[in-house]
Parts: structure tokens; sequence; C-alpha cells
């Protein structure tokens, strides 16, 4: 009996132990310690780079970066101002002119100094004065009067010196680095000084009377291995500082010899061609290379597996034209610029091909894996019987403009050839114009368009496809913000689908295109398999028989003309559909036995009969149950 109670005793302080745990812990559960800690207006800032080039007037050293007035010259010269007597040279004669190069940007930077010296033979022998002249630099010298006192004693101070080739490009006269000053771009930067001399030598004769030279300097910087990410400073340590030339015997001989990252300081005549074979940029400083008078060829060719990169700089075909009228200038039979096997084509920034008349701006051959990038740069304003850019390969439209082209044939801004793919992500083609069919775009068959951002507006057409003609078996996919707007033609506003096109539409914009006598149309199909479930659509277009149309969730304000065969007479409908209008262009049981089918998954809701609205006169949508489907009755 005293087992029996002590048992008890025992399970009844167990049970209430359990119990006692079980409060705990339903009590932890809500006791909990919590605290929050957020780090808010995180901002990434990033440096810009600002270079000045400096000289000393007599008085300060001031910014003559952007001045067109020259350091050495004629009495309106900036030596000149300072001493009218330094005008003119004769043997044995010195001139120092003290310079600087500032750091007037965020980052740290290495720079080099490039004279650039043009001599003219007018010389009783014709012996271009720069024979006559010798130069020295030296460095880290600031302005101070009367430091030296002759020729020789600048020769011996200088940290460079002798006579520079002339006709040719010369070589860096000025090596500098700037360490790294303060994140603050308010702050003047630090400043590295030298002097430049120029001597005439003693032994001139007077074969170099009469004669002039011009001396450029030019500044080339880029970033310096100082500021550091997660790793250290060597990220950028490869950073290139440029090649310059100035002339087109420079510009091919430094292809030749594969330089990288080539900079162009003044305009450039042509009457050759330039063969890229190997991946270099080009960098025209804004200046352009321009197709001499005379001169017909192919201006730049792209070897096999290279890469031509341009940006900053204009190639000039030497024609003028204005939609096909050839008025004055070059009628070309080569390229701009022309693509070999697997080479790729890249447009940057400031990068324009213009004015090529009678052949291709750009020409990436027939399925042999060219590519053209456009990445802000331009093709404006060429005329070939076949479009600005012809070819099979893959173009990509990031940003940049294809505009103001036009052809005596098809395809005002691109002739696609078959298994061509055109990739829009932004920029537009525009204002592009054909005698035939395709205002902006021609393709053949087999082709994929995926265009995801930008606009393709103002193209005309005298034919078929104010904006777009597309070859059989061809792929549109529309999405996101691309638009389509205010293309023309007499047949067909925007785009011209033929047989087995498929057309997806996602997204985007289609409006203002117009066809004939300024009517509404988007697109006509023929035998097309067509999805439109997202986007808006304002103008009319047809749908002609085939292998489908699907309609969801678009916003559709313009009239679909269906024109349908026996075979062919459901449209389909995407489970979640918006309202839009719709004529149906055939009679008898054509008419009769048309009808909307939703797709799988749709359950009917009173009134969505009301978003279809047949412009039929006299007739009306209606649910029909039995077969699933919305049919047409008479009201």
């Amino acid at each position: 009996m005293a087992n029996s109670k002590a048992t008890k005793k025992a399970l009844f302080m167990s049970m209430l132990s359990l119990l006692l745990c079980f409060t705990m812990l339903m009590g932890a559960t809500f006791a909990w310690f919590t605290d929050t800690v957020q780090s808010t207006e995180n901002k990434i800032q990033a440096g810009n780079l600002d270079v000045q080039l400096l000289m000393h007037n007599g008085t300060e050293y001031v910014d003559i970066s952007e001045s067109t007035t020259p350091i050495f010259g004629d009495e309106s010269s900036l030596i000149a101002q300072n001493n009218p007597a330094d005008t003119l040279w004769e043997p044995g004669k010195t001139q120092i002119v003290y310079l600087g190069v500032r750091n007037n940007g965020s980052l740290a930077l290495k720079y080099n100094i490039l004279l650039d010296i043009v001599s003219e033979a007018t010389g009783t022998d014709k012996k271009p004065l720069a024979e006559a002249l010798e130069y020295a630099i030296i460095d880290e010298k600031e302005y101070a009067a009367n430091a030296y006192s002759n020729w020789n004693a600048v020769k011996d101070a200088a940290t460079a010196t002798g006579d520079l080739p002339v006709g040719k490009g010369i070589p860096t006269a000025q090596n500098g680095v700037l360490d790294e000053i303060a994140y603050d771009s308010t702050k003047t930067g630090e400043t590295d000084y030298f002097a430049l001399a120029i001597h005439m030598k003693e032994d001139a004769g007077n074969e170099y009377q009469d004669g002039n030279v011009t001396i450029d300097i030019t500044v080339f910087a880029t970033q310096k291995n100082a500021e550091e990410d997660s790793f250290g400073p060597e990220y950028d340590e490869q950073a290139p500082m440029g090649h310059p030339v100035s002339n087109s015997d420079e510009l091919k001989e430094a292809l030749a010899n594969k330089l990288d990252n080539i900079v162009i300081t003044k305009d450039i005549e042509t009457n050759e061609a330039y063969t890229v074979g190997y991946n270099v940029t080009i960098n025209g400083g804004g200046n352009e290379i321009k197709r001499a008078d005379g001169y017909t060829e192919t201006i730049f060719t792209v070897a096999t597996g290279n890469t031509l990169t341009l940006e900053n700089v204009v190639i000039d075909g030497g024609g003028v034209s204005t939609y096909g009228l050839r008025s004055s200038g070059v009628t070309a039979t080569g390229n701009l610029v022309n693509a070999e096997t697997n080479s790729h084509i890249v447009l940057n920034e400031g990068a324009v091909l213009q004015n090529n008349v009678g052949a291709h701006a750009v020409n990436l051959g027939t399925r042999i894996g060219a590519t053209l990038t456009l990445n802000g740069g331009e093709i404006i304003n060429n005329s070939s019987d076949s479009g600005a850019v012809w070819g099979g390969g893959h173009i990509t439209i990031n940003s940049g403009k294809i505009s103001y082209n036009s052809s005596t044939g098809l395809a005002g801004a691109i002739r696609m050839v078959s298994s061509c793919n055109l990739t829009m992500n932004g920029g537009e083609i525009s204002h592009n114009t054909a005698t035939g069919d395709g205002g902006a775009i021609w393709g053949y068959g087999s082709s994929t368009y995926n265009f995801n951002g930008g606009e393709m507006a103002y193209n005309t057409s005298a034919g078929v496809g104010g904006a777009i003609y597309t070859g059989t078996y061809s792929v549109i996919n529309i999405s996101n913000d691309f638009e389509i707007h205010d293309n023309s033609a007499e047949n067909t506003g925007a785009i011209r689908l033929t047989d087995h096109t498929s057309l997806t539409m996602t997204g985007g914009k289609i409006y203002g295109n117009t066809q004939g006598d300024n009517e509404s149309n988007a697109f006509n199909t023929w035998n097309n398999n067509i999805s439109i479930t997202g986007g808006s659509i304002s103008d009319n277009f047809s749908y002609v028989g085939g292998l489908g149309l699907t309609i969801g969730a678009a916003d559709i304000d313009g009239v679909i003309s269906y024109n349908l065969s026996t075979n062919h007479n459901t449209a389909y409908l995407a489970a979640d559909f918006n309202g839009f209008k719709f004529t149906v262009n055939e009679a008898d049981e054509h008419f009769a036995n048309f009808n909307f089918k939703p797709a799988a998954g749709y359950t009917y809701t009173e009134g969505d009969e009301t978003k279809l609205v047949c412009m039929n006169e006299g007739y009306t949508t209606y649910w029909d149950a039995t077969t699933g489907t919305f049919r047409l009755q008479a009201k």
C-alpha cells in the first residue's frame, strides 16, 4: 500500500514537472530578445578622369587644353603675345616653353605627350624645315627666367634629346605619372611640370629659308593603378595608353604592327584599304577617316576571326546622298567596313559610319558567322541598292542609331540574308526608306528578330512593309518596352509577315503605322502563327487564315480583320484576355463557323463576351456553353 502511494506520488510529481517544462517552453517561444541594424544611403561614386595642358605665359600657368591659339607661330601665338620678336626663326635660335600636365579629376592617371610635327617644304631646295630643328625635354622643370645660357646648357639638362623624324609618327616625347589624389573632384589635382625646347641648327642653310613647321602637342591620359579594390591597386594596371597616328601611312603601319588602342589625332583622307588582322580598338578623338576623291573601294576589312572596335571616329565614304539621290561626291564600289568569316565589328559611342553611296556601310557576308554590335554607334546617310547593312550574321543594337539610309531596291537600312539574327535591346532604326519592300529591314528566310527595347520609327517603303518585310519561316519576338510606330508603306504599314513566320508579342507598343492612303495598319499575315499576350496595339491589322492566332492580356485598340479559310476559322484566347475589336471578312458557312476558343483553364465569367467586339454590322458575340467557345450571332 505504501509502495502504491509512493508510486502515485512519483507519477504526480513527474506530470507536474512535465507541465512546468511545457509551460516554460510555451513562454520561451514569445521571449526571444530581438534587435535590428540597418545601413542606408549606401552610394557608389564613380571617379572621373580629366586632364589639362598648362603653359606659362610669362606671368602664370594657364590652361591651353582647348585653346585654338598656337604656342609657336606668328604674331598671334602665345609666345608672341609675351614677346613679339620671337615669331621668326633663323639658324642657332632656341625657344623654350614651360608646360604642365594637371590632373583635374578624381582618379590617379598616367600620361604620354605626343609631338606631331608637320613640315612644309618651301625653301630653295624644297627641304622641310623640320629637318633643321632639334628638340629637348627637361622633366620636372617649372618656369624660371634665364635658367639656361644657351642650347648646350639646355641639352645638358634635358632628359631626352635628338632630332625627331619627319613625315611619320613622332615617338612619345615625354612620359609621366601623377600620384594618387583625394577622391574629391572639386579639388585641384597635382601638376607635372616640364620644359619643351626647340632649336634650329647652326648649320641650317638657305635651303630651309621660308620653310615652316606645325607642331601639335597632344596629351594621352589613362588610369594609373593607384586606387584600390578588394584585392589591391593592380586591377587597372593594364589600362592602355594609346598609340597615336595622324595620317594614313601611320594608321596602316600601326595596323601592320598590331598596335593596341590606336588613337587618331587628325582627320585622315585615305585612298587605300586597311586590313585588321587582330583585335584592336581605334579611337578617333572626334576626328574622321574619309575616302578620298577617286578612291571607291572598301576602307576597312576585318580579317577572319578578329574584332574591330571603333569609337569617337567618323568613317566617311565621301558621297552625298539624301534618300537615294546621289547628288555628288564619291560613288563607292566597296563598303566602309567589310567582315570576313567569324569577324566582329563593334561601334561604340561616337563611332559613325556615313555617306557611303553605291555600296554598303557594313557587309557581314553570307552565313559566315560575322557580327555587328552597336553600343552607341551610328550608321547614317548611306545609300545602296540593298541596305546600309548587308549580310547573314548576328546584329545586336544595344544603343545608337541606324538612320536616314536609303535603298534604290529592297531594305532601306538592313538587308538580311537567310539565317540572320537581329537583336535590339535599345537604340533606334528610323527615317530609312526603300523604293522596294522593307522600309527599314528586308529579311530572307529562317531569320530571328528579338525586339526587347528601343524603337523602329518613321521608316517608309514604296512597296510592302513600312518597317519590316520578313522572309519565310522567320521568328519575331516583341517584348518589354520596344516600340514600332509611325512607319508607312503602300501596303502594310509596320510588319509584313510572310508564309510560316511566327510572331510572339508579350510587351511593347505598335501604333501610328499606316498604309496606302494613310489607313491605319500594323501588320498583315498569311499562314502565320501569331501570339499576342502582352503590350499594346492601336493600329488595325489583318489575319489571313494560317497556322493560328492567340490573343491574351494585350491592350488592343485597333481592329483585327480576319480573312479565314474553311480549315482555319478558329482564333484562340489565352485564359486571361483583354478586350479588342474584330471584323470577319468571310461569308456563308465560313462566317457562321467563326469562333474564339479560350485556353485550357479558362472559366466563363458573365460579361466576357462584351470584351470581344464584333465590328460586322448587325452582329454580336455570345458565349456558347455547349462548345465552350465565343461565337457570332445576329443582334
